[in-house]
Parts: C-alpha cells; structure tokens; sequence
C-alpha cells in the first residue's frame, strides 16, 4: 500500500480547467502535452483554483508544487477557505504536499481544489503533478 501511495497517479494538467484571479496560468511546455502549470499572478493575493463538485466523502491531495514567493495552499468550499491551509515558502526546490479534507455540506459542493493563493506578485507557483483520490465516507 505504501508503493502505491508513493506513486498516486496524477491527473492530467490541463491549464484550460484552471481560473485564476489576477493571474494566468499556462501550460509548460506550450505545445505538446503539458508537463506542469505555471501560475504567474498580476497582483499580490492573486487566487488561482479548480473548480470541481463532489458528493460527500473524505479526499486526499497529493501535490507536486515549486513557489518562487510567499503562497498558500488550501480547499475553498462556498467560497470559503477549510481550516488547515498549507503555507508554502518561495525559493525551495519542488515541495510534495499531502492533506486530507472533508467538505462542508452534506450534499454534493461545487469546491475549489486547489485553491492556491499568491501573497505576492512575484510568486510564481510550478505545479508538476496533482492527484485527488477519495479514501472514505
């Protein structure tokens, strides 16, 4: 089990999925299928997500993310942050981020997984690989 855990399968990185508040997101590389998103923000506390509906259950991330400046990481439900975001330091190498979450309501959310927040301009944020796999009620 722990093999496998270590080896999540990531979906694919389709920067066409992703929004991004004060920011772009693009595809690395351009052409081709892409290898990683870039996030580049316009603005300090440019927001950048992935809107996805999920029934009820407890998920688990799995990320793979480089930041370049101050970030955070976390899983926006109705618009409002979870407990227990994940800050992430610029100027490391890539970082493998794993948390686990339940939404809010009883009833199928529209969430924001991931919702990955600049606090600075030049947080640029590579994110390499991502996997979201259900693994309990």
């Amino acid at each position: 089990k722990d093999a496998q855990e270590k080896a999540a399968p990531g979906q694919r990185l389709n920067p066409a999925e992703w929004k991004c508040d004060n920011g772009d997101v693009t595809a690395e590389p351009e052409k081709g299928e892409p290898t990683a998103i870039i996030i580049t923000p316009k603005a300090d506390g440019a927001v950048a997500y992935v809107e996805r509906a999920l029934p009820p259950a407890v998920y688990q991330v799995t990320m793979d993310i480089l930041a370049e400046g101050p970030a955070k990481l976390a899983v926006a439900d109705a618009g409002k942050e979870l407990d227990g975001a994940i800050p992430l330091a610029g100027g490391g190498g890539i970082v493998t981020v794993k948390f686990q979450f339940r939404p809010r309501s009883s009833e199928r959310a529209t969430l924001r997984i991931p919702c990955l927040t600049m606090s600075d301009a030049k947080s640029i944020l590579h994110v390499s690989r991502m996997a979201i796999e259900k693994v309990g009620e």
